[in-house]
């Protein structure tokens, strides 16, 4: 696990109380960077798929249940979060 210090200017930090509410500051804004970050694990998953996505969505949709799980787990989207922002945005996809 790596650790990362950020930097935040008296209005931001104003701003960040203010947003967190009743809530913890801190914990919060790691809510909020979980957000980012796994976001981007998503995007680095896909990104360096041994295989082509195409070939992952074939095999996803006549592979077995285990196999299924296994690209659900893979692609993060077992996280109910994640795949509710998914959803959210799938819908919005229009080809």
């Amino acid at each position: 696990m790596s650790t990362y210090t950020i930097k935040a200017t008296d209005e931001q930090d104003a701003a960040l109380v203010w947003v967190a509410g009743e809530g913890d500051p801190a914990l919060y804004l790691q809510a909020r960077n979980d957000e980012i970050l796994n976001s981007y694990v998503q995007g680095h998953n896909l990104a360096t798929a041994p295989v082509p996505t195409k070939d992952v969505a074939y095999g996803y949709a006549y592979g077995t249940p285990e196999q299924q799980a296994q690209v659900v787990t893979i692609l993060g989207l077992d996280d109910p979060k994640t795949r509710t922002d998914l959803e959210a945005q799938a819908a919005n996809f229009s080809v």
